[in-house]
């Protein structure tokens, strides 16, 4: 029985911890269903919920012995934080826990009374016990759902006031009709060609197009407009004012492609699309409903729920049938869907707005630094902890060659020189084009100078001496003697923004990527290459050896592969994309600044390589969405995102340790050699 039960004793000392730190008063004002559901009561639910399905889900009985355990469970959780409360009404724990700027019963209590509070408070946690202790007797596939959809309306509880303007409502109503038309129709009347599948796609959505250019044409979708639904103004449907009826029907004709390919797409791409619809409906209904209040709660549950219950097998439906076509036709979907991802990503500025944008960028440059860490430590299974520093060398040979500096001003330190003596000395300023190239470079000799030394060293002494090259960067970087150069503690300020100057063909062709959305478009840019570079390395012999020395070192020497050779493309080709997003950094913040390369960016893009799937590229973009994206957008919970990164590694380790996105190296061995 104490076996059966640990699991609940080690939710209720977590649940403790949470509430004698303080973080459950900072979660108190942070509401999840206004006015129904605080994020605290919701991270105790959730507590119980765990202990009584764990508790339950050892014993294996039956579902009415099941939902007694889950009640004990919740006994086990609840009654340690009761004693608390009653504590709390002897001793004054706030004078030990320093956190707790707000009594315990004031978090608990549902702000009653004592004994009516801690009645409610203990009923609940009984009650949400037995449906934990139930949800461990039913169908694998009934909880996930369940568990799955629940977690769903919470996070999007969470992040409901920043995404409530993203998509306008007849952008989203079009969107899906789009989808819905070219899936639908497609369906009915070419299940068994794939060729008119395609084109019954690209005419629905084109269709859906054209009508919407009829509407945007006619003018009822500007402000005041009988046509425009909820307070977000339309961005696509107004995309380009004059050329609707052109510009529409080509847009929403890649989507009704993709609709009707929704039957016929890898593993991932069909994940995206199915789920991406989804997410699409419910910015839609938030966008008409301003906030979110019970009803949106039970809306996106039941959307969630059916979502989880239906698209599993259609998904597994799709692969097997993509499984099932040529190689032509294979390649046909492929790059539809790409044309389709890279229209979505090149017009997502347009309604995302200047936040979202703002975090989109930096989960970009995240991507790109986890794309490099993940050549050096998932494929070649070399554990740098001092990664930063090539960041940090990309930033500031950027800003060293963009700004007056004792490098471009022949050796002169640029305060001692006048404005007029600036312009006539410092002739060795480039633009963002040509340091941007320097920086790449200086950021790989940089890996290849630490790479040599350190050759023989393995494990945990290769990462000990990473972490002490990172370190010695950025206290060189502060160090007063070398001001002169790299401005201490200062850093290096006005770095200009990247000027494309494209004149001599069209004279309106002058770009200043002086915004968050322009500079979204030049990371965007760089991603890919990055991708593009790192999965053509990756399935190469180069990735291969890389992979071999992952795995045993000394069995690939004995195979032939050049150890020194290997471990030297990998740290000079991952320093050289830290460098990539350190000069893009530098650039985007308009300075280089030593505060900027701590320890803390390392174990930031480690933690989302190792939680997205070492050596999987969609893995590093997972892992930076949700340790970079999400902790951006819930600002006021950062106090906690290294407590998030804890419990995500925790859980990642025991559950799923090769990463929530696990690359699957015979999959791609088969896709190279299908090409």
């Amino acid at each position: 029985m104490i076996r059966a039960v640990r699991p609940a004793l080690y939710i209720s000392a977590a649940a403790l911890l949470l509430v004698l730190s303080g973080v459950l008063v900072s979660f108190q004002e942070r509401q999840v269903v206004a006015g129904a559901v605080s994020l605290n009561a919701a991270l105790i639910a959730g507590l119980v919920l765990a202990a009584g399905m764990l508790t339950a889900g050892r014993l294996r009985v039956r579902s009415g012995m099941a939902v007694l355990q889950g009640m004990i469970a919740g006994v086990i959780v609840g009654l340690p934080l009761v004693l608390l409360v009653l504590l709390e009404r002897l001793i004054d724990l706030r004078f030990v826990f320093a956190n707790l700027t707000q009594p315990v019963g004031a978090t608990l209590l549902f702000s009653l009374e004592l004994v009516p509070g801690l009645l409610v408070f203990f009923s609940s946690c009984l009650l949400v016990g037995a449906l934990g202790g139930f949800l461990s007797s039913v169908s694998r596939r009934t909880m996930r759902i369940t568990v799955f959809s629940l977690a769903a309306t919470v996070v999007v509880g969470l992040v409901a006031d920043q995404l409530d303007s993203v998509i306008a409502p007849v952008d989203g109503l079009f969107i899906g009709l789009a989808l819905v038309f070219g899936y639908v129709g497609s369906d009915i009347f070419g299940r068994d060609s794939f060729w008119m599948r395609l084109l019954l796609g690209l005419f629905n959505g084109a269709a859906i197009g054209f009508v919407a250019g009829l509407l945007a044409a006619s003018g009822g979708l500007v402000e005041g407009g009988g046509l425009r639904l909820g307070h977000v103004p339309p961005a696509i449907m107004i995309l380009v004012p004059g050329y609707s009826l052109i510009i529409l029907p080509l847009i929403f004709g890649i989507l009704g492609a993709l609709g009707a390919l929704m039957r016929t797409t890898p593993r991932m791409i069909s994940t995206f699309v199915h789920y991406g619809g989804v997410l699409v409906v419910i910015l839609t209904l938030l966008a008409l409903r301003r906030g979110f209040d019970t009803f949106d709660a039970v809306m996106v549950l039941a959307i969630s729920a059916w979502a989880f219950n239906t698209f599993p097998w259609r998904i597994e439906e799709s692969v097997r049938q993509f499984n099932g076509l040529t190689v032509v036709q294979r390649r046909v979907v492929r790059v539809a869907v790409y044309c389709a991802t890279l229209l979505i990503l090149v017009f997502a500025p347009a309604f995302l707005g200047q936040y979202m944008t703002n975090v989109l960028n930096l989960v970009g440059l995240y991507i790109i630094m986890g794309i490099g860490l993940n050549i050096v430590v998932g494929n070649a299974g070399l554990l740098d902890l001092g990664y930063v520093a090539f960041f940090a060398i990309g930033a500031y040979t950027i800003g060293l060659l963009t700004t007056p500096s004792i490098l471009t001003c022949g050796g002169v330190p640029p305060e001692a020189l006048s404005g007029e003596l600036v312009l006539t000395t410092c002739t060795g300023i480039m633009n963002f084009w040509q340091a941007w190239i320097v920086a790449i470079l200086a950021s790989g000799v940089g890996g290849l100078l630490l790479g040599t030394p350190v050759l023989r060293l393995r494990g945990d002494y290769l990462a000990i001496v990473t972490l002490g090259f990172g370190e010695i960067i950025r206290i060189m970087l502060r160090y007063d003697d070398f001001s002169p150069v790299f401005g201490a503690a200062q850093g290096i300020a006005n770095i200009p923004r990247p000027i494309l100057d494209l004149t001599t063909l069209n004279p309106a062709w002058y770009f200043v990527f002086d915004s968050e959305a322009s500079m979204y478009y030049l990371i965007l840019a760089s991603i890919l290459v990055a991708i593009f570079v790192a999965s053509h390395l990756g399935n190469s012999r180069i990735g291969r050896a890389w992979r071999a020395m992952r795995a045993d070192e000394d069995v690939a020497q004995a195979m032939g592969i050049r150890l020194a050779r290997a471990k030297l493309l990998a740290f000079t080709i991952g320093a050289a994309f830290a460098g990539l997003g350190g000069a893009l950094s530098a650039t985007r913040l308009f300075g280089a600044y030593p505060d900027s390369f701590s320890l803390l960016v390392s174990i930031n893009v480690l933690s989302l390589v190792i939680i997205g799937g070492m050596g999987s590229i969609p893995g590093v973009v997972l892992g930076a969405f949700i340790l970079i994206g999400l902790p951006e957008v819930l600002r006021e919970l950062s106090d906690y995102r290294l407590l998030a990164f804890g419990v995500l590694l925790v859980y990642t380790m025991l559950v799923r340790p090769q990463g929530l996105y696990p690359v699957r190296y015979w999959q791609a061995s088969a896709q190279a050699l299908s090409r």
